[in-house]
C-alpha cells in the first residue's frame, strides 16, 4: 500500500502484472484486494490520493476490469472511510486538487450509481461527517471548481 503513496514505478508494475494475470483475481479477491486498509485506515485509493498518476492507474484497473467488481463494490471503495472519517475523496480535496478531479471523472461516468453518497458527502452538516465542499474550500480552494 506504501507503493501507491509513493512509488508510480512499482504502482505500474503491480497493475500490469494484475492484467497480465487477471484469471488469478476474481470478484471477491479484488473487492478484499481493494477494500484492504492500513493501520490507519486507508485503502488503495486513500493512499494514492497525494500521486494522481497512481490514483488514475487504480481508477483505470477498476475500469478495464469493470466485468468483475460491481457497482456496490466500487461504492465501498471510492466511500471506505478511514480512521478519522475520511474518504479519498476527502483527502484529495483537502491535499490534491489533481486527484479530486480523477476521482470526479471517474464518478461521474456512474453518477447515477453515486448520486445519495455523493450528495451526503457535499451537503454533509454534522461535524461527524466532513463536507467535501467545505473542506475544498478551506484547504484547496482550487478544487472546489471540480464540484461545479
Amino acid at each position: 500500500m506504501l507503493a501507491a503513496h509513493y512509488q508510480t514505478a512499482a504502482i505500474n508494475r503491480i497493475i500490469e502484472f494484475m492484467q497480465q494475470q487477471s484469471q488469478l483475481f476474481d470478484r471477491e479477491t479484488l473487492r478484499n484486494l481493494f477494500l484492504q486498509q492500513n493501520s490507519d485506515g486507508w485503502n488503495f485509493l486513500s493512499a494514492a490520493h497525494n500521486q494522481p498518476g497512481n490514483l488514475q492507474l487504480f481508477l483505470n484497473f477498476i475500469l478495464d476490469n469493470f466485468d468483475k467488481f460491481n457497482t456496490k463494490t466500487i461504492k465501498e471503495i471510492i466511500f471506505q472511510k478511514n480512521k478519522r472519517g475520511y474518504t479519498c475523496l476527502h483527502l484529495a480535496v483537502r491535499y490534491q486538487p489533481d486527484s479530486i478531479k480523477n476521482i470526479l471523472d471517474f464518478i461521474d461516468q456512474y453518477i447515477d450509481s453515486f448520486t445519495h453518497e455523493f450528495e451526503q458527502l457535499l451537503l454533509a452538516k454534522n461535524k461527524h461527517e466532513k463536507n467535501l465542499l467545505l473542506l475544498s474550500l478551506n484547504y484547496q480552494s482550487d478544487a472546489a471548481i471540480h464540484f461545479l
